[in-house]
């Protein structure tokens, strides 16, 4: 038996609103940029990374909606997403987005 499982658990800040966004279906979803530190001792200092969230279903987007502004600092859960798309100079480009499963506001 093959067992695999790809979870993020992230804590960090929310870099804008939450924005809602309509898709082609006519469902919405909600997407927000987390950015997150990685201490890196006294020599380097702090190394941030940010992360594309995505969080579907109709009642948690109306939530997260409400919930998840700017600097709102967030403990998620969810899995990574490969995506490729093309940069305005036509270079082929991959990026990682977080599929939200669960999300808690950190106080």
């Amino acid at each position: 038996m093959h067992m695999n499982m790809q979870k993020l658990l992230l804590v960090g800040r929310a870099t804008a609103d939450a924005e809602v966004v309509k898709a082609k279906k006519g469902d919405s979803f909600i997407s927000f940029s987390l950015a997150a530190n990685r201490y890196l001792g006294k020599e380097k200092g702090d190394e941030v990374q940010f992360y594309d969230c995505l969080i579907f279903g109709k009642g948690r987007t109306e939530i997260a909606s409400t919930q998840i502004k700017k600097g709102t600092l967030i403990f998620l859960e969810g899995r990574p997403e490969a995506e490729a798309y093309l940069s305005k100079a036509g270079e082929a480009k991959a990026r990682i987005k977080v599929m939200v499963d669960d999300w808690q506001l950190v106080k």
